[in-house]
């Protein structure tokens, strides 16, 4: 894949601004946790792929792996468009799906093993999407589920992530907060975004119901 097809592939992934906001997965605001919000989240569809290397690396080589699976590379050949528009169109493409943000990083069960996934729009069933052609592609549905999410803003770094996974952590431990996953990265911008303008998330999965103390922090209309 070419730089500018997999810089243009970045570009639609990921929702810039405004003009870029893409659908994101439906989700309520249940509580807080010394400012990290915790999210109950509807059902989704993923597409998902495994691949082994640096952090660096790991996320150029899935990205191209995906793409392969987004511009035609499944079952029926389509393409899966990714405008920002609510009703995207592309010409000569059989049908589109629209994928929404963000795009997901978590580490796999192996050492220097990442899981990187797509995030589909949420108008899309598991069964409503083709079938990837390439077998490291894995197409799954997310059930419904409650988060620990903390925001940070700035460059998709290793250390940057990790610091703030550091805090995440030690706050739901504060909490008495028991988890349910593996910490993840969670991407919303475009690679042209300003660096101290790039939205980011540690997203962790929690158990559910929380303390009755953080529950109570709930709020009202935070459903997205």
């Amino acid at each position: 894949m070419t730089n500018i097809i997999k810089g243009l592939l970045l570009t639609v992934v990921f929702a810039g601004s405004s003009a870029l906001a893409l659908e994101q997965p439906d989700y309520v605001v249940v509580g807080m946790a010394d400012g990290n919000e915790i999210r109950r989240y509807s059902p989704y569809v993923v597409v998902e792929v495994e691949v082994s290397g640096s952090f660096k690396d790991a996320g150029n080589a899935a990205f191209e792996i995906l793409a392969g699976y987004i511009f035609g590379g499944n079952g029926s050949g389509d393409a899966i468009a990714m405008a920002a528009a609510a009703e995207p169109r592309r010409v000569g493409a059989p049908r589109n799906l629209a994928v929404a943000a963000p795009v997901m990083t978590a580490a796999s069960s192996e050492d220097q093993a990442y899981r990187y996934t797509f995030v589909m729009d949420k108008k899309y069933a598991y069964d409503d999407l083709p079938k990837p052609q390439d077998e490291r592609i894995r197409l799954r549905q997310v059930e419904g589920h409650t988060v620990a999410a903390r925001r940070y803003f700035g460059l998709w770094t290793q250390a940057r992530h990790e610091r703030s996974e550091a805090a995440l952590m030690q706050a739901l431990r504060d909490a008495r907060i028991v988890l349910a996953g593996e910490p993840m990265l969670a991407r919303y911008s475009a690679p042209f975004t300003p660096w101290f303008q790039r939205r980011n998330e540690v997203i962790v999965e929690i158990e559910w119901p929380v303390s009755a103390a953080i529950a109570a922090t709930a709020t009202l209309a935070a459903s997205r």
